[in-house]
């Protein structure tokens, strides 16, 4: 969790640069990721 707070914030230091923007959008997408995955785990021990 904590690798994903200094990814996070490390690129906002830079924003401006088209670079520190994907940086964002791709941690962003990872931790969507995450939380689809861990959604899908919970769903399917309930079904």
């Amino acid at each position: 969790m904590w690798r994903i707070i200094t990814g996070v914030y490390k690129p906002l230091n830079f924003v401006g640069t088209p670079q520190s923007l994907l940086e964002i959008s791709k941690v962003l997408s990872f931790i969507l990721f995450e939380i689809l995955g861990q959604f899908l785990i919970l769903t399917k021990n309930f079904v």
